[in-house]
């Protein structure tokens, strides 16, 4: 597994609400990046289980994005969240190559950044909140 140290700007994205994130806003964070595809069954069964985590961690700063692993954006992105139930952010963009993540070859598969901005894990397979949870203490 590829573990790099997150490079925080010029890296810039855009959710599927037009919302600017910037790598320089997670500095301090922990942050869940989430590779998910519309026909990907597993990856839709474990959607609940992340937007309970995002719903109960985001106000201890922790932040996750979901990236479309098609590289849909626009209205096809916009449509898939809704049909998918995902609360949770997503990006139109992929922000792998400012973190020299390794191409996601299983799907679902989330990258896990801690505070420092360092790649502490590379979770491959279907997720819960207590298997995310178990992340940050690692």
């Amino acid at each position: 597994m590829g573990v790099g140290v997150a490079q925080p700007s010029p890296w810039v994205w855009h959710d599927v609400h037009q919302q600017t994130v910037s790598a320089s806003t997670w500095a301090h964070h922990w942050v869940f990046i989430h590779y998910w595809a519309a026909w990907c069954h597993v990856c839709a069964s474990e959607v609940p289980a992340f937007n309970a985590f995002f719903a109960a961690h985001q106000k201890q700063g922790v932040l996750v994005y979901g990236v479309n692993y098609d590289g849909w954006t626009g209205n096809a992105l916009r449509q898939a969240v809704v049909r998918m139930g995902i609360t949770y952010p997503v990006l139109q963009e992929d922000p792998g190559i400012a973190f020299a993540f390794q191409d996601a070859n299983v799907l679902p598969e989330t990258f896990v950044i801690n505070p420092a901005g360092k790649v502490v894990a590379r979770l491959v397979g279907p997720q819960t909140e207590a298997s995310l949870a178990a992340a940050m203490k690692e």
